[in-house]
Order: structure tokens, then sequence, then C-alpha cells
């Protein structure tokens, strides 16, 4: 009885302590968090904004320009895989890795680029709608099924628009673009139905994000294929940059 009350004492200084150094390491933690998030959004706007002046004042296209073009998002990798380990985090590494890769192929042509970008989506729904499933409420399903079909409307509207241009989309790119447009829908929808079931309070800045991909892509093909407009590659840009920088907030955003 008098050894057991000697112990009780030590296995509560014992207790007290490990809590103590627990405490500190989620401190220290938060605080290297916060530290990445600084540097990473230092580095990948530095790089967004050195290009978006480059194409501004030029056409010119070399290995240099390509990887300044392709550094915000293999920046958005870092911090990623950097903030967590799990698959989700490393699903949206990947898809963020082939946002790079679509970078590169758009500066080849505009084909191979939508390639690379559909993939990244591919892995992106899929990765929103594994984590948003799990024990999703009515309310998140419904979201998800009114914004797929609000997002297919405009991609009837958006495209009836396009084809009124004389020059019209290349048929071997109509199809392909028309495809890609259902994929990314798919993809702005599932960002809101990770939120809605997570209830994340800041779930809704990867579903802006993802609105933001898709305000960016539509205006890559009315300039190409409708008309030009002031400020079209600024515009395009600075919207595409800010949808992966937003997107790549899902690493701190969600627990997961």
């Amino acid at each position: 009885m008098q050894k057991n009350c000697e112990i009780l004492p030590f296995l509560f200084i014992v207790s007290f302590k490990m809590r103590m150094i627990s405490n500190t390491l989620k401190g220290h933690h938060r605080q290297w968090q916060s530290m990445s998030l600084v540097v990473f959004g230092v580095v990948f706007w530095i790089c967004a904004i050195a290009f978006m002046a480059i194409r501004a004042r030029s056409e010119t296209k070399n290995i240099l320009t390509t990887i300044i073009k392709m550094a915000p998002a293999i920046s958005s990798v870092v911090f990623v895989l950097l903030t967590g380990s799990t698959l989700f985090y490393l699903r949206l590494a990947i898809a963020l890795v082939f946002c790079g890769l679509g970078d590169v192929g758009m500066e080849i042509n505009i084909l191979p680029g939508l390639g690379l970008f559909l993939i990244s989506h591919f892995i992106y729904t899929g990765n929103f709608i594994y984590h948003g499933l799990v024990s999703a409420p009515i309310l998140a399903i419904s979201g998800f099924v009114i914004c797929f079909a609000m997002l297919m409307v405009y991609l009837l509207f958006y495209f009836r628009y396009v084809k009124t241009s004389e020059q019209g989309i290349p048929s071997e790119l109509a199809s392909a673009a028309y495809f890609y447009g259902i994929m990314i829908s798919l993809t702005a929808s599932s960002s809101l139905l990770l939120w809605l079931t997570t209830g994340a309070l800041y779930g809704f800045i990867p579903f802006v994000g993802m609105l933001l991909f898709i305000a960016s892509d539509s205006m890559i093909l009315i300039k190409e294929f409708h008309h030009k407009f002031k400020y079209d590659e600024t515009l395009t840009l600075g919207t595409y940059y800010l949808a992966i920088f937003l997107l790549a907030m899902s690493a701190i955003i969600f627990i997961i």
C-alpha cells in the first residue's frame, strides 16, 4: 500500500511532464507550419508575378521562362508534402505536379497542356470525393449535385458562345475541351462536397480556388478561339495562380 502511495506522485509528475512536452511539440509544429506557409507564399507569388510580368512584355518561350512558369506549382508540391504525410496530402501533391507539367505542356501546345491538366483534375476529384463521401450528410450530397448541374448549364452556354466566332474551335480540340470542362466541373463540385462534409471553417477556400480555375480556363479558350481582350494574359495567369495557391491551402485547411 505504501509503495503504491509512493508510485502515484511519481506517475503524476511523469504524466504532467509528458503533457508539457506534447504541448511544446504542438506549439513548435504550429510555428513551423506558420513559417512554412509564409515562405511558401513568398516563393509562390514572387515566381508567379515574375512570370506574369515576363509574359506581359513578350510571348517569347524558352527553358528559363518555362521553369519560372511552373515554379509556383512545384513550390505548392513541396509545401503540401512538408505539411502532411497521409494519402490525402500525397494525392494533392501529385495533382499539383501535373498542374506544373500542364504549365510546360501549354508552352508547347494547348492539347498536351489540356491532357496534363485533365490528369490533375482526375486526381483532385478522386481525392476530394474519397474523403468527402465518408459519412457525407444529405446537405453535402445535395450541394455536390446542385453545383455540378449548375456548372453543366454554364458549360453548355459557354461552348455555344465560343462557337459563335468565325474561327471556331478545331474539331480535334472541341471534344477534348468539352470533356475537360465536365471533369473540372466535377473537381469543383467535389471540393464543395469535401467542405460541406468536413465542416472545415475555411473549407470554402479550395472551392473558390476551383471556381477561379474554371474562370482561367474559360478565358483561355475565349482568347485563343473567339477574341482577344485587354489584359487577357494577366487575367488568365492571375486567376490560375490564385486557383492553385488556394487549392494548395487544402493541406492546412483539411486535417485528414
